[in-house]
């Protein structure tokens, strides 16, 4: 999982794009990531969607992107919260959980 923002300095009514994409083995079809906690300060788009996965006798991989368009409405310094996503690793025989850093 690798999440980032397009910029992390901006005056109101501008606009930042936080894209979360997932990527690796398995179901990325049936995979869901969780919507980020956003700022109220911040008018939150439905995101862009958009899926690259390939099929093989070895299985399903591939990546799934998630692309939100945020735009502040009032000065500030604002913190988005880390991005958590769990998922079965088979290999492993264990949930195991993917974070994000917290961006400011």
């Amino acid at each position: 999982m690798d999440v980032s923002l397009s910029r992390t300095e901006l005056t109101a009514d501008e606009s930042v794009t936080l894209k979360i994409v997932l990527q690796g083995e398995g179901n990325i079809k049936l995979a869901e990531l969780p919507k980020p906690e956003i700022p109220q300060a911040f008018e939150l788009f439905d995101p862009k969607t958009s899926e690259k996965i390939s099929t093989t006798a070895a299985g399903m991989r591939g990546k799934k992107t998630y692309e939100y368009l945020l735009i502040p409405r009032y000065n500030g310094t604002y913190k988005i919260p880390a991005i958590s996503f769990s998922y079965f690793d088979t290999r492993a025989e264990r949930y195991k959980t993917l974070t994000s850093k917290e961006f400011e």
